[in-house]
C-alpha cells in the first residue's frame, strides 16, 4: 500500500509545473524541493535506484557531499548509516536554506555539518551562475548573473581524515578539485563523481580515470540519460553539455 501511494504522489508531482515549490511525505520523510523536475530525477536516482549505496564496516562512517543541492543526498546517507559523520557543501545560498529546512524538519540523529560555500582547488572567492534547479555551477566568464560565492579548498577536508564515501557533483568543476587532491586520494576508499563534458571546454576524463588508477581504484562508468544515438553523425547538446557521466570509484 506505501508503495502504491508513494508512486500516487510522484506521478502527481511530476505533472507540476517546474520550479514550483513544495513539499513531499514519501515513507516518513518530508522532502522540501524548489524544481518538481530535478526533484523527480534525483530522488529515483538517490532512493530507488541507490546510486550512493556503498559497503564500510566502519559503525561511524565519514562521508564528505560536495554539491548537496537542497539534500536529498544527506537524507538517503542518514537513513542508510545512521551514525554516519556527514560534511556537506552547497554555495547556492536559496538551495542552501532549502538544504537547512531538509534536514531541520527530518530531526536527522547523525552528525551532519552544512557549509555554504563551493568546494574547489583553492580557498577564494568565485563567480557562480545559479539555475534555481540543480545545475548551478561556478563560471569565470562575463556573465552578468553570477553571483560571487566563498570556496574552499576540498583537499584540507580529506588529508588528515579517512573518508569512506566522497560524493562529488559540482557541475563542471569536478577535474580542477579532484586534480588537486590526487596526492592525497590514498584516503578514500569510495568515489562518486558526476562527470560533465561542456562543448566550451576541452575533455577531461581521461585525466580523472589516470587520477583514479594512480590511485588503485577500479571503475564503473554509466550514462545517466544523456544518450547520443547517431554520435559520429550529431551529437545532442544539452545545457551546454555533449556528455554527462556517472563515475563509480572503488577499491
Amino acid at each position: 500500500m506505501k508503495s502504491i501511494i508513494k508512486k500516487i504522489r510522484l506521478k502527481i508531482l511530476r505533472r507540476r509545473e517546474r520550479f514550483e515549490k513544495g513539499s513531499i511525505k514519501i515513507d516518513k520523510t518530508i522532502f522540501k524541493y524548489i524544481d518538481t523536475a530535478s526533484f523527480y530525477f534525483m530522488y529515483k536516482e538517490i532512493f530507488e535506484k541507490e546510486i550512493y549505496n556503498f559497503s564500510t564496516k566502519n559503525k561511524e562512517p565519514l562521508i564528505i557531499d560536495c554539491g548537496s543541492n537542497i539534500g536529498i543526498s544527506i537524507l538517503y546517507f542518514s537513513k542508510k548509516y545512521p551514525n554516519s559523520k556527514i560534511i556537506a557543501f552547497e554555495p547556492d545560498k536559496n538551495i542552501f536554506e532549502t538544504l537547512k529546512e531538509n534536514i531541520e524538519i527530518n530531526n536527522l540523529k547523525n552528525k551532519i555539518t552544512l557549509i555554504n560555500k563551493a568546494v574547489w582547488k583553492s580557498e577564494e572567492s568565485l563567480n557562480f551562475l545559479p539555475d534555481n534547479s540543480d545545475g548551478g555551477k561556478i563560471d569565470n566568464t562575463e556573465n552578468t548573473e553570477t553571483q560571487k560565492i566563498k570556496a574552499v579548498r576540498l583537499k584540507d577536508f580529506i588529508k588528515d581524515n579517512e573518508v569512506d564515501f566522497l560524493k562529488i557533483d559540482i557541475e563542471g568543476s569536478e577535474f580542477e578539485v579532484i586534480k588537486d587532491c590526487e596526492e592525497i586520494l590514498g584516503n578514500v576508499k569510495n568515489i562518486f563523481l558526476e562527470y560533465h563534458s561542456y562543448t566550451s571546454k576541452e575533455q577531461e576524463i581521461d585525466e580523472i580515470l589516470l587520477i583514479f588508477k594512480k590511485n588503485n581504484f577500479r571503475v564503473y562508468i554509466e550514462n545517466p540519460g544523456m544518450k547520443q544515438d547517431i554520435p559520429f553523425k550529431k551529437i545532442s547538446h544539452v545545457n551546454g553539455m555533449d556528455m554527462q557521466l556517472n563515475i563509480y570509484a572503488y577499491k
